[in-house]
């Protein structure tokens, strides 16, 4: 899994995983909270969501690998977009990424690296937590919003209307855009 196109599959549940022996491909795109890009010993894993749109969290507990790093991408190899990082800069990091409102029946990649350049003292293993959980319906993403009907009704150059809906089904997303 030393590449995106090679990922090991996740499911929900934890896994047990190491980078020692990964190398760092030209083509891992940079990530948004590794400011410096001193990354290396990246391996690729993939979470494919089910039949319904939802939220996916993968969390790092570490063993032996230091400057543990994650990132989360919607994409293909070659062509992805960030959905969420976390770099805490630590040698006993546990870091944890959350992208929300995922589609359905979607594939979506996660990269492990170590925060240095060539420190393959860093390498070890550590195990990642996959959970998922999929949204309440109705318009809890607004990738799956319901519209809304108004009552409109015209009185002499005057309007009035009435919207009416329910979130009482939502959950929280812990963010405020759609992917």
């Amino acid at each position: 899994n030393d590449c995106c196109n090679s990922a090991y599959v996740l499911s929900a549940g934890t896994t047990t995983a190491t980078n020692v022996g990964a190398t760092t491909p030209a083509s891992d795109p940079p990530s948004a909270c590794d400011a410096d890009a001193h990354y290396s010993y990246s391996v690729w894993y993939q979470y494919t969501t089910g039949a319904s749109s939802g939220n996916l969290t993968v969390s790092m507990t570490h063993n032996t690998i230091q400057y543990g790093s994650m990132a989360i991408y919607s994409g293909s190899c070659g062509s992805f977009t960030e959905l969420d990082c976390s770099d805490p800069n630590s040698a006993t990091a546990n870091p944890s990424v959350t992208a929300g409102c995922l589609a359905a029946n979607t594939t979506y990649y996660i990269m492990v690296w170590c925060d240095g350049l060539a420190a393959s003292a860093y390498a070890g293993t550590y195990s990642l937590t996959t959970s998922f959980a999929a949204s309440g319906g109705g318009s809890d993403c607004c990738n799956s919003a319901s519209s809304i009907s108004m009552n409109v009704t015209a009185t002499i150059g005057s309007y009035t209307g009435t919207a009416t809906g329910n979130n009482s089904t939502a959950t929280a997303d812990g963010t405020s855009y759609c992917f």
